[in-house]
């Protein structure tokens, strides 16, 4: 087995958040990386900058909710909550840098992943408990937005010769116009590059993997374990089908939690106690 490997560590979690308390991490399409959490009556956004935290957004939390933040390239913020109650109910909000709010959108229930790539679409994945529910957009496991929020691709729909999609485990918005995503049932890997899916891997080394990594020419892909504690990165050569397995510790040794952070292009977030720590598949392979 190859030895275990340190990741780098990035960043400390705010003094104001407990240690039990909640926390969300976002990746932006341009490797802004953004926290998410409450603090007193306050609901904050912060984006990381040079190892320490800056303000980026603040909301009351009686009035606003989210599970995601990404940014599009005019800088405009979109802050989606996970659950929708149905189309009256829109669980996006388009926020000017400002703070001045500039549109509302509904883009379902049940989301697992939501990422905006460089050109202005948002990728969402859905889990299961929304692909057999009862509001339709759930239902195609992954859609593909365009700036105005349309359905510009929808999986169960529109892809073919790739299996059926029944939850979204994995989803990694990974350039223009790019996704790629691991999902149930059996696992497999496939890209969607212009509305076009690929079968890459029919059955990945990971089963439930949640976090895909790529490196930037496409010729490793990167599993972090979903089902299991093992705390290794497993490593394809999508050429070879060969796979290296690589424990990932802390640096007094500790294994990190099985969850995973957030995830975009190369890089894999990860936490333990108080720090974060990054792996990045470009430059720790």
């Amino acid at each position: 087995m190859p030895p275990a490997h340190v990741p780098r560590r990035i960043a400390e979690l705010p003094e104001t958040i407990p240690t039990d308390g909640y926390f969300g991490i976002d990746l932006t399409f341009d490797d802004r990386l953004l926290l998410t959490y409450e603090a007193g009556n306050e609901r904050c956004l912060d984006e990381l900058i040079d190892g320490s935290w800056h303000p980026s957004f603040r909301a009351d939390t009686s009035k606003s909710s989210w599970s995601f933040a990404q940014l599009h390239v005019d800088e405009t913020l979109l802050l989606v909550d996970s659950r929708a109650r149905g189309p009256q109910d829109p669980n996006a909000i388009v926020i000017e840098p400002s703070g001045r709010e500039l549109d509302r959108w509904y883009l379902g229930d049940g989301i697992e992943h939501c990422q905006v790539d460089a050109i202005g679409n948002t990728w969402v994945g859905y889990f299961d408990e929304a692909v057999f529910g009862n509001q339709n957009l759930g239902h195609q496991g992954l859609i593909k937005f365009d700036c105005h929020a349309r359905p510009a691709f929808q999986f169960q729909r529109d892809a073919i010769n790739v299996p059926p999609i029944f939850d979204c485990y994995a989803l990694n918005v990974a350039g223009r116009d790019e996704a790629w995503l691991c999902y149930y049932d059996p696992f497999p890997l496939v890209r969607v590059q212009a509305d076009k899916p690929e079968l890459i891997l029919s059955e990945t080394p990971v089963a439930g993997s949640k976090a895909i990594m790529l490196d930037r020419k496409r010729q490793h892909c990167a599993f972090w374990p979903g089902y299991n504690k093992d705390s290794r990165v497993h490593i394809v050569d999508l050429e070879t089908k060969e796979c290296l397995r690589i424990p990932l510790r802390t640096e007094d040794g500790k294994k990190f939690p099985r969850w995973v952070r957030a995830t975009r292009g190369s890089r894999l977030i990860l936490d333990h106690g108080r720090g974060l720590y990054e792996f990045d598949l470009n430059t720790d392979l």
